[in-house]
């Protein structure tokens, strides 16, 4: 200490104009401060300070103040302590952030410790705004890797004199490589690029170093995969001459292979629906319908080709508006059109009409109008959808056909009824020479024949009187040929009752003739054979169509019964034999023989081989 006496003086006027703050304690006590400490610790006063703990002006907030404790470790240190870093409290409640250099100095049986302080505040406040700074900057660092990464675009430079490089994550992806097997030196990105697409790239480059103009290209890049890229820079831009980045290319790449892949199935797309469209046009023309949609809130109407075509509108000029297409509507047929429309509208019903259209030019045309509302998810009609369809012509030949067929209508009932006729002048004649022949076999034989041809006759009758020339009513043909057949042949009621029980089953003229005179031999053979002597009996007549539709016609009569020694598939009857064949080869079904309490004959058949004519 006796140095530090006749220093004194010496070390007070050194340490009272040092800028930095000096602090002498004795005994944990301060003893002595310099000027600088005043202003450290925001007072003007010396005694403020002097006699109190250090400690007193420490900023605990901070979790580094000068605690006993510390202090207590200080007085049995020998040597000196470093530096520490606190935040002092200033008078004012500022604060102050300072680095200390603590020194113990052994003093007889005191300890003086030697307190020579810093401030650092700015250089806090620095080093934070410089941290800040820094986590903000990798921030963006880490937004701009993301956004690079969700738009498949990269970053990249290249100083050509050193051939180095930098690239940004993305670039690494881009060309399928990580930063630890591949350095993107101009040697090695020019091998990864399809060779004949080498020219895009280096043009694009020369451009930029010849006349500092650049125009975005893109290229095809194979990764060591063996996957193709589509590449495409966006940007190159040439570091500023004089500037230390002067020989270097800045560059943005990015990877738009996905939207290659996607240009190319758009085109297809476009390609085949315009195929598509194509077709449908030339449908659309063969067949003479247009389809158009009607936008209900723009009151916009889209039209096909060929409804321009019916409806006499120029292609090029579009779709006309609501009011011009009605305007060519029949003014007959106007107010239905509209009338379903505004249903189609507001209730949502579709519709199929058919209505007329004046061209400019004076023809009409006659069109099918059909319209499906399309609703929203609510239930809103939102728009109308349908077809037009001309039918001009279809409806000219439908008059041609019908007038033919009216034609021939009339020659067929005429052909009918002449026939019907012949055939009656040929009964007749088989009638008078019935009269003139003393031979009862004779007789027996023209008196069949005439009622044969009076049954086919009556056939030809009941079509040219029916509404249909094809068809006629069975159970009326076979009813009235019985009545005929009971009359010409003198059946007294009174010994044989005819009983008819038949369902409505309607027949052409290849089905009736053949049951006609099936019904006619089976009726016949019955009036003459069942019952001798003059024997009284009954004979019925029945016919009713199965759930199968099959038609069956039988003969039955409570007589003498049928001999046991004929057989149907082995007879020598010509009237029998015929019958067999007209059930079997013409009528395509059977004939059947009961001969229980009399004598039952059962006709079955289909009527398949009698499709309708015209």
């Amino acid at each position: 200490m006796e140095i530090t006496k006749m220093n004194a003086s010496t070390y007070r006027i050194l340490i009272d104009s040092s800028a930095d703050s000096f602090v002498i304690t004795r005994n944990g006590l301060i003893e002595s401060v310099n000027p600088a400490v005043l202003e450290l610790f925001g007072t003007l006063e010396e005694a403020d300070c002097i006699g109190k703990r250090l400690s007193d002006w420490i900023d605990t907030s901070m979790g580094k103040e000068l605690t006993n404790k510390e202090e207590q470790s200080i007085y049995k240190a020998p040597t000196s302590l470093g530096r520490r870093e606190f935040s002092v409290s200033r008078k004012d409640r500022a604060s102050r952030i300072v680095d200390v250099q603590i020194s113990v100095i052994q003093d007889k049986e005191d300890e003086v410790s030697l307190y020579v302080m810093r401030e650092i505040t700015n250089q806090d406040l620095f080093r934070k705004e410089l941290d800040l700074q820094n986590k903000k900057l990798h921030e963006l660092n880490t937004t701009l890797n993301q956004a690079q990464k969700l738009s498949h675009v990269g970053s990249w430079k290249w100083n050509m004199a050193t051939d180095e490089a930098e690239w940004s994550d993305e670039m690494y992806r881009i060309y399928g490589v990580t930063k630890e097997n591949f350095y993107p030196s101009n040697k090695n990105v020019t091998k990864t690029v399809i060779p004949e697409d080498l020219p895009k790239l280096e043009k694009g480059v020369e451009s930029l170093l010849k006349n500092q103009i650049f125009e975005p290209f893109e290229f095809r890049i194979k990764r060591p995969s063996g996957e193709i890229r589509n590449v495409y820079i966006i940007a190159l831009e040439l570091g500023e001459i004089g500037s230390e980045n002067e020989n270097i290319i800045f560059g943005v790449t990015q990877d738009i292979t996905k939207q290659k892949q996607i240009e190319e199935d758009t085109l297809k797309a476009k390609i085949s629906l315009g195929n598509i469209e194509k077709a449908l046009n030339n449908a659309q023309k063969l067949a003479q319908i247009g389809s158009w949609l009607y936008d209900i809130e723009s009151q916009k109407i889209e039209w096909s080709e060929e409804m321009f075509h019916i409806w006499g509108f120029d292609l090029e000029q579009g779709a006309p508006d609501f009011e011009s297409m009605v305007e060519r509507i029949h003014t007959d047929d106007r107010d239905l059109f509209l009338t379903y429309v505004n249903k189609a509208i507001h209730q949502g019903t579709p519709y199929e009409i058919e209505h007329r259209i004046c061209l400019p030019n004076l023809d009409q045309k006659i069109v099918i109008a059909i319209c499906q509302p399309v609703l929203d998810i609510q239930g809103e009609v939102v728009s109308l959808a349908g077809t037009s369809q001309d039918i001009t012509e279809l409806k000219k030949t439908e008059e041609k056909i019908r007038k033919s067929l009216k034609e021939k209508e009339i020659l067929l009932r005429e052909l009918y009824h002449r026939t019907k006729n012949n055939m009656q002048v040929i009964s007749s004649m088989l009638s008078m020479r019935s009269l003139y022949s003393q031979n009862e076999e004779i007789k027996n034989l023209l008196d069949e024949t005439k009622n044969k041809i009076l049954g086919m006759a009556l056939v030809h009758e009941k079509l040219y009187q029916s509404n249909d020339l094809s068809r006629i009513n069975l159970k009326i043909y076979l009813i009235e040929l019985v009545e005929l057949l009971k009359n010409n042949l003198l059946i007294e009621s009174a010994n044989i009752v005819i009983v008819t029980a038949m369902e409505e089953v309607n027949a052409n003229i290849d089905t009736a003739i053949p049951c006609g005179l099936i019904v006619n031999e089976l009726f016949t053979n019955a009036v003459k054979h069942a019952f001798p002597d003059g024997r009284k009996g009954t004979i019925k007549i029945q016919m009713k169509k199965t759930e199968r539709d099959e038609i069956l016609i039988s003969v039955t009569d409570d007589g003498i019964g049928f001999p046991d020694s004929i057989d149907l598939k082995n007879t020598e009857s010509y009237g029998l034999e015929a019958i067999v064949m007209l059930s079997e080869l013409q009528l395509g079904g059977s004939l059947e023989l009961e001969k229980k309490e009399g004598t039952r004959f059962t006709l079955a058949f289909k009527e398949t081989l009698n499709a309708d004519r015209i």
